[in-house]
Formats: structure tokens, sequence, C-alpha cells
């Protein structure tokens, strides 16, 4: 896939995620066709696919997708988005080819909750060592 001149690849665990999410969103519209995309789920995916295709393309060295320090200088060149409060979406951009690799979204098990905002990120370490 190619988004504002940039190659788009999606790794199998971040892959597997949409398409859950997407399956969700085709079942609520299957029971709910007028009604569905206000759903917390297909409000979901409609900022994933926004961020996927247009924002992270846009500008993927944007200032907002860096995590900093925090996770460790092995973590650095990921970058995360936040498509809503409590999700993460994180990818890695390859300067010299223009390729965002997009990783990983946390789902509803690993969701961001008061007093455990680390947890998409532990879960994402978990995810990219295996």
């Amino acid at each position: 896939m190619v988004s504002n001149e940039s190659r788009i690849r999606f790794h199998a665990a971040f892959e597997q995620v949409l398409d859950e999410l997407i399956a969700v969103v085709a079942k609520e519209k299957e029971r709910n066709p007028q009604t569905y995309k206000d759903s917390p789920q297909a409000k979901l995916l409609a900022r994933v696919y926004r961020a996927i295709k247009d924002e992270i393309p846009a500008d993927p060295q944007h200032a907002s997708y860096y995590q900093g320090e925090a996770e460790g200088h092995a973590y650095r060149q990921w970058r995360r988005a936040k498509p809503t409060k409590e999700h993460r979406l994180f990818f890695k951009w390859d300067k010299e080819t223009n390729a965002i690799i997009y990783a990983w979204l946390n789902s509803e098990v690993s969701l961001v909750k008061y007093r455990s905002h680390m947890e998409a990120y532990r879960a994402f370490r978990g995810k990219s060592k295996g």
C-alpha cells in the first residue's frame, strides 16, 4: 500500500487486531445498519484508518509520535500514535525507504486505564520481543 508517497506495511500482530476490529464492525453493521457508525468500535476503526492512511504518512516524524526515553534505548526507533485516549498504535518509519511499518494496536485487554496507563506499552514490549 502507498499513502502520501510512503510505503505502508502491516506486521502480522497489527493485521490480526485490525482484522478483528473490522469483523466486529461488520457484525455491528449487519445488526444495526443505520446506527453502527455510532458504536465505539466503528469510531475506533475510522480513527485508525485515518491515522494509518492520512495522518501518520503525512508526517511520520511528528513530535507527537515520539515515545521519549521512558521505554529505553531499544525502543527509540518505535513511534506511537494515539487514535483515541485509550488506544495506542505503534509503528516504525524508515527514512531511507520512506516505509512505515504498523506493528501493533492495543486491544480491549490492554486498554490504557486509570492507574494502569503503561499497560499498552508493556503489552507492546512483549509483542515486539516475540
